[in-house]
């Protein structure tokens, strides 16, 4: 019978073959100090020249059929830890910095591994307090990189954005009461009072973009009818959010749509892309978040045409810090 410590490393063995096709890093830690940690994967996107996110997961990694829960469920794998080995770890998974995971390999010899997220509570079983489980699905293998991208959710996308703060005087608060008017028109107000007050151009430290045009083609766009009402308010709610990001921010990310422009002779004088702005954004009176703001950009390539590009503003959303959801890849819906 295989030992304990012959499973083991047959179990890191597997994660370090995954990780390396991955070309991602495994750093194992010492067993005397891994306090429920076997070891990190350093998270890189890209394969044949990948780029470090930023951001490390967690693992603790089991091997061996005597882990598996025998009360079989056909949609879940079960892991065994024990009762007391969580009851010492789940506080202590919870307070590390990123996720951490569970990798278990069914045995020395066997290609087949699963994952578990051990910050979830759905993984912890509610009739077996000994108990891990996750679908399985979860499979842990070479082709999984992209999921394993995803878990880390803002952790990774968000490394390195401005950070900005925003007081109860700068933001556009709702002003509630009937001689106040509805919301839409308080919005619609802060919009104009913006145009005039920058003369319709809001500089930007970005060289790259120097200034943004505020015009009705923002408002158009955020309040389009196809556009859910919910979606409508809330970008409402960013306009000051936007207006500082767009005089603040120092970096800008490209996305998709980009289309070309005619002239009347089917010549193409120019081209339409999107950007945005991304910024981690905090306030004094309501809770955090990373919110995109989308500009639309006109880049001319026809001689006759002026040098320079304009850039209008477009759009924003917010996406709160530990939600985990994808941003729009084109413009915010």
């Amino acid at each position: 019978m295989a030992s304990t410590k012959y499973k083991e490393e047959k179990g890191i063995e597997k994660v370090r073959e995954v990780v390396t096709n991955w070309r991602c890093d495994w750093q194992e830690f010492d067993h005397k100090n891994d306090d429920g940690i076997d070891g990190i994967i350093i998270m890189r996107r890209g394969h044949k020249k990948p780029t470090t996110t930023g951001s490390v997961i967690y693992v603790q990694v089991k091997c061996g059929k005597s882990y598996l829960d025998k009360k079989k469920d056909p949609d879940k794998i079960g892991i065994k830890l024990g009762k007391e080995h969580i009851k010492t770890h789940h506080p202590r998974w919870n307070r590390m910095p990123g996720k951490v995971i569970l990798i278990y390999r069914k045995s020395p010899n066997s290609q087949k591994a699963w994952w578990i997220d051990l910050k979830d509570e759905n993984s912890y079983s509610t009739t077996n307090k000994a108990v891990v489980h996750a679908p399985k699905s979860q499979v842990f293998n070479t082709g999984q990189k992209g999921v394993f991208l995803r878990l880390l959710g803002d952790h990774s996308r968000y490394q390195g954005l401005d950070p900005i703060h925003l007081n109860r005087q700068e933001d556009l608060i709702p002003k509630i009461g009937y001689e106040h008017g509805a919301f839409k028109q308080q919005a619609w107000e802060y919009y104009k009072q913006w145009k005039s007050e920058c003369n319709g151009k809001e500089k930007s430290p970005i060289d790259e973009i120097r200034s943004v045009l505020i015009t009705r083609t923002g408002w158009k766009h955020i309040t389009r009818n196809k556009r859910l009402p919910e979606r409508v308010f809330q970008s409402w709610l960013l306009l000051a959010t936007a207006r500082k990001m767009i005089k603040t921010c120092t970096q800008y990310f490209r996305l998709g749509g980009t289309h070309a422009v005619e002239d009347n002779e089917k010549n193409i004088v120019g081209i339409i892309d999107y950007i945005a702005l991304r910024a981690n954004v905090s306030y004094t009176h309501k809770d955090s978040s990373i919110v995109q703001v989308v500009l639309k950009r006109y880049i001319p390539t026809s001689e006759s045409q002026s040098g320079e590009s304009r850039v209008w503003f477009y759009g924003s959303s917010s996406n709160v810090v530990g939600a985990g959801s994808n941003w729009p890849s084109v413009l915010p819906p």
